[in-house]
């Protein structure tokens, strides 16, 4: 039901739900009812997303704070999990899971 329910994975065309997907699902949850919780946000009606957002939603302009904190931050206010950063002047360096997330950094949107 999960699968069908989403209607953006029941037409997609690279998808092909299959008794051999449907097995391997099954033994997931089997070995792990864990994993039930995750399929379906996964492959649920409402799904999950990923977003890139300025730093400013969290913090104001060159506010010093870890990234930690900002973290912390995103998830109280809007649920929001914070799984890196990319700095502006360099956008070819991504951070995701920063080894450092308790140091502290200016934040702005320059």
């Amino acid at each position: 039901a999960t699968i069908a329910a989403n209607r953006s994975v029941k037409v997609a065309s690279a998808f092909c739900e299959s008794n051999t997907l449907i097995g391997k699902i099954l033994a997931m949850v089997a070995e792990n009812r864990d994993v039930k919780g995750i399929l379906h946000e996964v492959l649920g009606v409402d799904g999950c997303h990923l977003s890139v957002r300025s730093a400013m939603t969290y913090c104001r302009r060159n506010e010093v704070v870890s990234f930690f904190t900002l973290s912390k931050r995103a998830l109280a206010a809007a649920g929001d999990i914070i799984i890196g950063y990319q700095l502006k002047n360099d956008p070819s360096d991504l951070r995701l899971n920063p080894p450092d997330k308790h140091v502290a950094h200016v934040w702005n949107a320059d």
